[in-house]
């Protein structure tokens, strides 16, 4: 369909829920297209009729700034959920390997194991999930959730020591260094032990990006050598 064709049917569409005629229409929808480039479609789904002359160069860019952001959020959704389905077929052609099952029923085990009982692949492989019956993965589950339980318990006790440290460190009110850790793990995803054993407290907001990112480095080519980063 033609630009002017496009025009013509959004002009009908628009007199039908508005005051305007469709001559009027056509000729508001042409003008805001020569004028901002905003298609017919977009001029009449967001009634721009209603919306002033000197308004609609604002809103305009509005849309098209929401649009370029729900396409990079669609693209990272996309992105995700093929990482996803490639940790799948790699745990489905690793536990294949390992026994009896096809991939194809590897797959299908592990999915359930993940949508039914919250397991991971990787806590599927390690406690031989594939060699048990359904009640015996179920059992296995539940000792997996309180293994977390109880590693989440120690990582907030060994947060809460961390913290209080700094405290003690740096003579701030405790209350004070929870605050500035949480902060930090908000917005950058700094973990509380990170926090203090690297002093970020004392690193001005704008350079702890900086200093995060050389912290991360440096444990990723320990960890690559074999050396305890904990």
């Amino acid at each position: 369909m033609s630009l002017e064709d496009t025009i013509k049917e959004r002009a009908a569409a628009m007199a039908e829920v508005s005051d305007y005629t469709v001559e009027q229409a056509e000729e508001l929808i042409r003008e805001a297209n020569e004028r901002l480039g905003i298609g017919p479609k977009t001029y009449v789904r967001r009634r721009f009729w209603e919306v002033s002359i000197e308004d609609q160069a604002a809103a305009y860019v509005e849309i098209l700034k929401n649009a370029k952001e729900e396409k990079a959020r669609k693209a990272a959704r996309a992105k995700r959920r093929a990482a996803r389905e490639q940790r799948l077929e790699d745990a489905a052609l690793k536990v294949s390997c390992l026994c009896a099952l096809t991939q194809d029923q590897a797959r299908d085990d592990l999915t359930r194991a993940r949508t039914e009982l919250g397991v991971t692949y990787d806590e599927y492989i390690a406690v031989r999930f594939y060699e048990k019956t359904w009640e015996e993965q179920q059992a296995a589950s539940d000792e997996i959730e309180a293994y977390r339980a109880e590693r989440a318990a120690a990582k907030e006790e060994a947060a809460m020591e961390a913290l209080q440290s700094m405290a003690d460190e740096s003579g701030l009110p405790f209350e004070q260094c929870e605050a500035m850790a949480a902060e930090a793990n908000e917005r950058l995803g700094i973990g509380p032990r990170t926090y203090v054993k690297h002093h970020f407290w004392e690193i001005p907001l704008e350079e702890q990006e900086e200093a995060y990112a050389q912290v991360l480095k440096r444990a990723k080519k320990r960890k690559k050598i074999g050396v305890d980063v904990n």
